[in-house]
Protein backbone atom coordinates (compact mmCIF):
# COMPACT_ATOMS: atom_id res chain seq x y z
CA UNK A 1 0.00 0.00 0.00
CA UNK A 2 2.05 3.15 -1.17
CA UNK A 3 2.13 6.65 0.34
CA UNK A 4 -1.07 8.10 -1.45
CA UNK A 5 -3.29 4.92 -0.94
CA UNK A 6 -2.72 4.97 2.64
CA UNK A 7 -3.27 9.13 3.00
CA UNK A 8 -6.49 8.00 0.54
CA UNK A 9 -7.45 5.60 3.35
CA UNK A 10 -7.04 7.68 6.66
CA UNK A 11 -9.31 10.30 5.04
CA UNK A 12 -12.10 7.76 3.51
CA UNK A 13 -12.31 5.82 7.44
CA UNK A 14 -13.04 9.28 8.74
CA UNK A 15 -16.01 10.21 7.00
CA UNK A 16 -19.49 9.66 8.41
CA UNK A 17 -20.74 7.56 5.61
CA UNK A 18 -17.62 4.79 6.68
CA UNK A 19 -19.08 4.71 10.65
CA UNK A 20 -22.77 5.20 9.96
CA UNK A 21 -23.01 2.14 7.82
CA UNK A 22 -20.53 0.57 9.95
CA UNK A 23 -22.59 0.77 12.83
CA UNK A 24 -25.84 -0.47 11.25
CA UNK A 25 -24.18 -3.95 10.24
CA UNK A 26 -23.25 -4.30 14.23
CA UNK A 27 -26.70 -3.47 14.76
CA UNK A 28 -27.81 -5.87 12.03
CA UNK A 29 -25.59 -8.47 13.51
CA UNK A 30 -27.11 -7.83 16.50
CA UNK A 31 -30.87 -8.39 15.63
CA UNK A 32 -29.81 -11.32 13.57
CA UNK A 33 -28.34 -13.15 16.79
CA UNK A 34 -31.52 -12.07 18.67
CA UNK A 35 -33.68 -13.84 15.80
CA UNK A 36 -31.47 -16.74 15.61
CA UNK A 37 -31.48 -16.33 19.50
CA UNK A 38 -35.49 -16.89 19.14
CA UNK A 39 -36.26 -18.87 16.50
CA UNK A 40 -33.87 -21.41 18.30
CA UNK A 41 -36.50 -22.17 20.70
CA UNK A 42 -38.67 -23.77 18.55
CA UNK A 43 -35.56 -24.80 16.22
CA UNK A 44 -33.60 -26.35 18.19
CA UNK A 45 -32.61 -29.92 18.94
CA UNK A 46 -35.24 -29.61 22.05
CA UNK A 47 -37.39 -27.13 20.38
CA UNK A 48 -38.42 -29.72 17.72
CA UNK A 49 -39.59 -32.18 20.65
CA UNK A 50 -42.24 -29.62 22.07
CA UNK A 51 -44.95 -31.15 19.16
CA UNK A 52 -44.39 -34.67 19.78
CA UNK A 53 -44.00 -34.38 23.86
CA UNK A 54 -47.71 -33.05 23.95
CA UNK A 55 -49.08 -35.34 20.97
CA UNK A 56 -47.65 -38.22 23.31
CA UNK A 57 -48.94 -36.37 26.51
CA UNK A 58 -52.48 -36.49 24.57
CA UNK A 59 -51.72 -40.17 23.77
CA UNK A 60 -51.22 -41.24 27.64
CA UNK A 61 -53.95 -39.43 28.86
CA UNK A 62 -56.04 -41.50 26.31
CA UNK A 63 -55.05 -44.49 27.25
CA UNK A 64 -55.41 -44.29 30.85
CA UNK A 65 -58.51 -43.27 30.75
CA UNK A 66 -59.65 -46.49 28.95
CA UNK A 67 -57.97 -48.34 31.62
CA UNK A 68 -55.38 -49.87 29.32
CA UNK A 69 -51.36 -49.84 30.05
CA UNK A 70 -49.17 -47.48 28.60
CA UNK A 71 -46.93 -49.45 25.94
CA UNK A 72 -43.36 -49.31 27.05
CA UNK A 73 -42.04 -47.56 24.04
CA UNK A 74 -44.09 -44.14 24.73
CA UNK A 75 -43.25 -44.12 27.87
CA UNK A 76 -39.71 -45.00 26.99
CA UNK A 77 -39.64 -42.23 24.31
CA UNK A 78 -41.18 -39.19 26.17
CA UNK A 79 -38.88 -39.48 29.23
CA UNK A 80 -36.21 -39.35 26.48
CA UNK A 81 -37.77 -36.22 25.21
CA UNK A 82 -38.91 -34.45 28.47
CA UNK A 83 -35.38 -35.40 29.75
CA UNK A 84 -33.13 -33.68 26.52
CA UNK A 85 -35.52 -30.31 27.49
CA UNK A 86 -34.57 -30.52 30.78
CA UNK A 87 -30.48 -30.73 29.91
CA UNK A 88 -30.75 -28.73 26.99
CA UNK A 89 -32.08 -25.93 29.72
CA UNK A 90 -28.56 -26.53 31.64
CA UNK A 91 -26.69 -26.63 29.04
CA UNK A 92 -25.55 -30.46 29.26
CA UNK A 93 -25.07 -30.48 25.62
CA UNK A 94 -23.28 -34.18 25.78
CA UNK A 95 -26.42 -35.72 27.19
CA UNK A 96 -28.57 -33.87 25.02
CA UNK A 97 -26.81 -35.18 21.91
CA UNK A 98 -26.97 -39.14 23.77
CA UNK A 99 -30.33 -39.11 24.34
CA UNK A 100 -31.40 -37.49 20.60
CA UNK A 101 -29.39 -40.56 19.48
CA UNK A 102 -31.22 -43.12 21.03
CA UNK A 103 -34.25 -41.16 20.05
CA UNK A 104 -32.75 -41.63 16.17
CA UNK A 105 -31.82 -45.25 16.25
CA UNK A 106 -35.47 -45.48 17.79
CA UNK A 107 -36.79 -44.45 14.81
CA UNK A 108 -34.28 -46.25 12.18
CA UNK A 109 -34.89 -49.32 13.62
CA UNK A 110 -39.25 -48.99 13.06
CA UNK A 111 -37.87 -48.00 9.78
CA UNK A 112 -36.06 -51.15 9.21
CA UNK A 113 -38.14 -53.59 10.99
CA UNK A 114 -40.80 -52.25 8.41
CA UNK A 115 -38.67 -51.82 5.02
CA UNK A 116 -39.16 -47.94 5.21
CA UNK A 117 -36.58 -46.78 3.06
CA UNK A 118 -35.20 -42.57 2.54
CA UNK A 119 -37.20 -42.70 -0.60
CA UNK A 120 -40.40 -43.62 1.09
CA UNK A 121 -39.29 -40.93 3.97
CA UNK A 122 -36.84 -38.46 3.24
CA UNK A 123 -36.65 -37.67 6.96
CA UNK A 124 -34.43 -40.66 7.79
CA UNK A 125 -31.64 -38.96 5.69
CA UNK A 126 -32.26 -35.71 8.13
CA UNK A 127 -31.90 -37.71 11.03
CA UNK A 128 -28.82 -39.51 10.20
CA UNK A 129 -27.02 -36.31 9.07
CA UNK A 130 -28.26 -34.88 12.52
CA UNK A 131 -26.78 -38.13 14.45
CA UNK A 132 -23.10 -37.49 12.27
CA UNK A 133 -23.30 -33.83 14.17
CA UNK A 134 -24.95 -34.85 17.42
CA UNK A 135 -21.79 -37.51 18.07
CA UNK A 136 -19.30 -35.03 17.49
CA UNK A 137 -21.35 -33.12 20.27
CA UNK A 138 -21.55 -35.88 22.35
CA UNK A 139 -17.83 -36.31 22.30
CA UNK A 140 -16.46 -32.36 22.54
CA UNK A 141 -19.46 -30.83 24.85
CA UNK A 142 -20.76 -28.15 22.57
CA UNK A 143 -23.71 -26.19 21.89
CA UNK A 144 -25.66 -28.56 18.98
CA UNK A 145 -25.35 -26.30 16.02
CA UNK A 146 -28.12 -27.32 13.69
CA UNK A 147 -31.42 -26.43 11.95
CA UNK A 148 -30.24 -23.05 11.17
CA UNK A 149 -30.15 -21.76 14.19
CA UNK A 150 -26.67 -21.34 15.25
CA UNK A 151 -25.90 -19.42 18.46
CA UNK A 152 -22.09 -20.50 19.15
CA UNK A 153 -19.00 -18.14 17.81
CA UNK A 154 -18.17 -19.89 14.88
CA UNK A 155 -21.47 -21.53 13.34
CA UNK A 156 -23.00 -18.00 14.17
CA UNK A 157 -20.39 -16.24 11.80
CA UNK A 158 -20.65 -18.82 9.15
CA UNK A 159 -24.67 -18.66 9.41
CA UNK A 160 -23.71 -14.17 9.20
CA UNK A 161 -21.60 -14.54 6.13
CA UNK A 162 -23.89 -17.32 4.49
CA UNK A 163 -27.11 -15.41 5.19
CA UNK A 164 -26.72 -11.95 5.49
CA UNK A 165 -23.37 -11.05 3.41
CA UNK A 166 -24.26 -12.19 -0.40
CA UNK A 167 -26.76 -9.47 -0.72
CA UNK A 168 -26.99 -6.78 2.44
CA UNK A 169 -23.92 -6.44 3.77
CA UNK A 170 -21.79 -6.40 -0.28
CA UNK A 171 -24.63 -3.39 -0.77
CA UNK A 172 -23.72 -1.79 2.50
CA UNK A 173 -19.96 -2.08 1.59
CA UNK A 174 -20.80 -0.47 -1.80
CA UNK A 175 -22.55 2.24 -0.69
CA UNK A 176 -19.64 3.11 2.10
CA UNK A 177 -16.64 2.88 -0.28
CA UNK A 178 -17.44 3.14 -4.03
CA UNK A 179 -17.75 6.84 -3.56
CA UNK A 180 -14.36 7.21 -3.10
CA UNK A 181 -13.51 5.64 -6.77
CA UNK A 182 -15.90 8.16 -8.51
CA UNK A 183 -14.59 11.25 -6.93
CA UNK A 184 -12.21 12.19 -9.46
CA UNK A 185 -15.54 13.10 -11.97
CA UNK A 186 -16.13 16.51 -11.59
CA UNK A 187 -18.96 17.52 -13.84
CA UNK A 188 -18.65 14.59 -15.86
CA UNK A 189 -14.59 15.38 -16.35
CA UNK A 190 -11.54 13.15 -14.74
CA UNK A 191 -9.80 16.08 -13.37
CA UNK A 192 -6.93 13.49 -11.80
CA UNK A 193 -5.78 14.36 -15.22
CA UNK A 194 -4.79 17.81 -13.98
CA UNK A 195 -2.65 16.19 -11.52
CA UNK A 196 1.03 15.54 -12.30
CA UNK A 197 0.68 11.16 -11.16
CA UNK A 198 -0.20 9.60 -13.63
CA UNK A 199 -4.14 8.89 -14.08
CA UNK A 200 -4.24 5.15 -14.24
CA UNK A 201 -1.72 5.50 -10.44
CA UNK A 202 -4.14 7.51 -9.08
CA UNK A 203 -7.02 4.93 -9.98
CA UNK A 204 -4.90 2.14 -8.98
CA UNK A 205 -4.58 3.87 -5.49
CA UNK A 206 -8.26 4.71 -4.90
CA UNK A 207 -8.99 0.49 -5.81
CA UNK A 208 -6.35 -0.32 -3.37
CA UNK A 209 -7.72 2.10 -0.51
CA UNK A 210 -11.63 1.30 -1.61
CA UNK A 211 -10.66 -2.71 -1.70
CA UNK A 212 -8.44 -2.24 1.68
CA UNK A 213 -11.58 -0.32 3.39
CA UNK A 214 -14.16 -3.00 2.47
CA UNK A 215 -11.59 -5.87 3.53
CA UNK A 216 -11.61 -3.68 7.39
CA UNK A 217 -15.91 -3.75 7.14
CA UNK A 218 -15.55 -7.77 6.13
CA UNK A 219 -13.43 -8.47 9.26
CA UNK A 220 -15.50 -6.15 11.41
CA UNK A 221 -18.23 -8.30 10.64
CA UNK A 222 -16.05 -11.63 11.23
CA UNK A 223 -15.20 -10.14 14.67
CA UNK A 224 -18.61 -8.90 15.67
CA UNK A 225 -20.52 -12.12 15.27
CA UNK A 226 -17.11 -14.15 16.63
CA UNK A 227 -18.14 -11.83 19.72
CA UNK A 228 -21.72 -12.20 19.88
CA UNK A 229 -21.89 -15.74 19.46
CA UNK A 230 -19.12 -16.44 22.14
CA UNK A 231 -19.89 -14.30 24.77
CA UNK A 232 -23.43 -15.93 24.81
CA UNK A 233 -22.65 -19.75 23.80
CA UNK A 234 -19.10 -20.24 23.87
CA UNK A 235 -17.16 -20.24 20.81
CA UNK A 236 -17.96 -23.57 19.39
CA UNK A 237 -15.22 -25.82 18.05
CA UNK A 238 -13.23 -25.71 15.37
CA UNK A 239 -13.68 -29.15 14.08
CA UNK A 240 -17.60 -28.72 14.16
CA UNK A 241 -18.85 -31.19 11.56
CA UNK A 242 -20.68 -29.35 8.87
CA UNK A 243 -22.92 -31.24 5.98
CA UNK A 244 -21.55 -31.64 2.79
CA UNK A 245 -24.65 -32.46 0.90
CA UNK A 246 -24.80 -35.23 -1.37
CA UNK A 247 -27.60 -37.52 -3.11
CA UNK A 248 -25.78 -40.90 -2.12
CA UNK A 249 -23.62 -40.33 1.18
CA UNK A 250 -23.34 -38.48 4.25
CA UNK A 251 -19.98 -36.39 4.78
CA UNK A 252 -18.55 -33.72 6.47
CA UNK A 253 -16.42 -30.40 6.79
CA UNK A 254 -14.50 -29.24 9.84
CA UNK A 255 -16.33 -25.38 10.14
CA UNK A 256 -12.85 -24.11 10.32
CA UNK A 257 -12.22 -24.87 6.56
CA UNK A 258 -15.74 -23.85 4.99
CA UNK A 259 -15.17 -20.59 6.95
CA UNK A 260 -11.62 -20.41 5.10
CA UNK A 261 -13.04 -21.39 1.80
CA UNK A 262 -16.16 -19.28 2.27
CA UNK A 263 -13.79 -16.22 3.20
CA UNK A 264 -11.98 -16.57 0.27
CA UNK A 265 -14.74 -16.54 -2.29
CA UNK A 266 -16.38 -13.29 -0.33
CA UNK A 267 -12.99 -11.59 -0.62
CA UNK A 268 -12.38 -12.58 -4.53
CA UNK A 269 -16.13 -11.24 -4.84
CA UNK A 270 -15.67 -7.88 -3.05
CA UNK A 271 -12.48 -7.24 -5.01
CA UNK A 272 -14.71 -8.10 -8.36
CA UNK A 273 -17.08 -5.73 -7.53
CA UNK A 274 -15.07 -2.87 -6.54
CA UNK A 275 -13.58 -2.85 -9.80
CA UNK A 276 -16.90 -3.39 -11.94
CA UNK A 277 -17.64 -0.07 -9.91
CA UNK A 278 -14.38 1.18 -10.87
CA UNK A 279 -16.01 0.81 -14.65
CA UNK A 280 -19.32 1.82 -14.53
CA UNK A 281 -17.79 5.14 -12.43
CA UNK A 282 -15.86 5.59 -16.34
CA UNK A 283 -19.05 5.17 -18.00
CA UNK A 284 -21.49 7.32 -16.09
CA UNK A 285 -18.79 9.27 -14.35
CA UNK A 286 -21.39 9.75 -11.67
CA UNK A 287 -21.54 8.63 -7.83
CA UNK A 288 -25.44 8.26 -7.47
CA UNK A 289 -25.83 6.15 -10.43
CA UNK A 290 -22.26 3.95 -10.44
CA UNK A 291 -23.41 2.93 -6.65
CA UNK A 292 -27.12 1.99 -7.95
CA UNK A 293 -25.64 -0.42 -11.00
CA UNK A 294 -23.60 -1.90 -9.16
CA UNK A 295 -25.88 -2.61 -6.53
CA UNK A 296 -28.55 -4.16 -9.46
CA UNK A 297 -25.59 -5.96 -10.97
CA UNK A 298 -23.92 -7.47 -8.30
CA UNK A 299 -27.46 -8.19 -6.75
CA UNK A 300 -28.93 -9.58 -9.78
CA UNK A 301 -25.92 -12.10 -10.22
CA UNK A 302 -25.97 -13.22 -6.61
CA UNK A 303 -29.69 -13.76 -6.37
CA UNK A 304 -31.16 -14.33 -9.99
CA UNK A 305 -29.73 -17.82 -10.44
CA UNK A 306 -31.26 -19.22 -7.21
CA UNK A 307 -34.36 -17.77 -7.80
CA UNK A 308 -34.86 -18.52 -11.27
CA UNK A 309 -34.45 -21.87 -12.52
CA UNK A 310 -33.96 -20.76 -16.07
CA UNK A 311 -30.19 -20.06 -14.40
CA UNK A 312 -29.79 -23.29 -13.03
CA UNK A 313 -27.87 -25.03 -15.99
CA UNK A 314 -25.32 -21.74 -16.17
CA UNK A 315 -24.88 -20.79 -12.20
CA UNK A 316 -21.31 -22.09 -12.15
CA UNK A 317 -20.01 -19.53 -14.53
CA UNK A 318 -21.90 -16.72 -12.81
CA UNK A 319 -19.18 -15.16 -11.20
CA UNK A 320 -21.17 -13.25 -8.13
CA UNK A 321 -23.21 -15.88 -7.64
CA UNK A 322 -20.18 -17.43 -5.68
CA UNK A 323 -20.56 -14.82 -2.92
CA UNK A 324 -22.86 -17.58 -1.15
CA UNK A 325 -19.59 -18.81 0.28
CA UNK A 326 -20.83 -21.28 2.55
CA UNK A 327 -23.82 -22.96 0.06
CA UNK A 328 -21.17 -23.39 -2.30
CA UNK A 329 -18.60 -25.07 0.06
CA UNK A 330 -20.62 -27.33 1.44
CA UNK A 331 -22.84 -28.71 -1.80
CA UNK A 332 -26.18 -26.92 -0.98
CA UNK A 333 -25.97 -24.75 -4.07
CA UNK A 334 -25.06 -27.89 -6.77
CA UNK A 335 -27.55 -30.04 -4.87
CA UNK A 336 -30.77 -27.47 -5.28
CA UNK A 337 -30.03 -26.68 -8.49
CA UNK A 338 -28.97 -29.83 -9.77
CA UNK A 339 -25.88 -28.17 -10.84
CA UNK A 340 -22.84 -30.45 -9.73
CA UNK A 341 -20.51 -27.98 -11.70
CA UNK A 342 -20.79 -25.54 -8.53
CA UNK A 343 -17.53 -25.71 -6.61
CA UNK A 344 -15.35 -24.41 -4.03
CA UNK A 345 -12.50 -24.44 -7.12
CA UNK A 346 -15.16 -23.64 -9.63
CA UNK A 347 -15.64 -20.58 -7.56
CA UNK A 348 -12.30 -19.43 -7.14
CA UNK A 349 -11.31 -19.68 -10.68
CA UNK A 350 -14.22 -17.83 -12.21
CA UNK A 351 -13.75 -15.31 -10.17
CA UNK A 352 -10.22 -14.94 -10.83
CA UNK A 353 -11.18 -14.84 -14.64
CA UNK A 354 -13.87 -12.44 -13.94
CA UNK A 355 -11.34 -9.73 -12.26
CA UNK A 356 -8.73 -10.50 -15.41
CA UNK A 357 -11.51 -9.56 -17.35
CA UNK A 358 -12.63 -6.58 -15.62
CA UNK A 359 -8.74 -5.44 -15.06
CA UNK A 360 -8.57 -5.67 -18.95
CA UNK A 361 -11.83 -3.81 -19.49
CA UNK A 362 -10.48 -1.04 -16.65
CA UNK A 363 -6.95 -0.75 -18.80
CA UNK A 364 -8.88 0.00 -21.86
CA UNK A 365 -11.19 2.40 -20.14
CA UNK A 366 -8.31 4.29 -19.15
CA UNK A 367 -6.27 4.09 -22.95
CA UNK A 368 -9.29 5.58 -24.25
CA UNK A 369 -9.64 8.33 -21.64
CA UNK A 370 -6.43 9.15 -21.79
CA UNK A 371 -6.63 9.12 -25.61
CA UNK A 372 -9.77 11.40 -25.47
CA UNK A 373 -8.31 13.81 -23.20
CA UNK A 374 -5.27 14.64 -25.23
CA UNK A 375 -7.23 15.50 -27.97
CA UNK A 376 -9.60 17.59 -26.02
CA UNK A 377 -6.30 19.19 -25.47
CA UNK A 378 -4.78 19.47 -29.19
CA UNK A 379 -7.90 21.61 -29.75
CA UNK A 380 -8.17 23.51 -26.95
CA UNK A 381 -4.49 24.96 -27.87
CA UNK A 382 -5.76 25.18 -31.63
Amino acid sequence: MNKISRLDFIALIRKKIFYIPLLLIVIIIGGFYAGQYTSSSTRSVAGLLTDNISFNDKQIKEIKKSGKAIPAWLSKEQKLMKRIQVSFDKHEWSQVAKDRITLIDIDAAYAKKYHITAKEDPGLIYFQRQKLILQFVKSHNVYPNINNSALSGLNFTLDTLNILFPELFVVIIIFMVVGNLTKKYQNKKNVNLLFPLKSNVMDNSKLITSFTAAIVVYFVIIASTLLIGTIFNGLGHFQYPIIFETAKSIKSIPIWIVLLKTMSLQILGIFAVLLLAQIFSGIFKNTVLTIMITVLVTVFQSVAPIVFTSFYSIMHIIPEMYLTGGFVVNNHIATITNNHAITYDQGVLVSIIWIFVLLSIRMSQQKIEKKTSQHLLINDNE
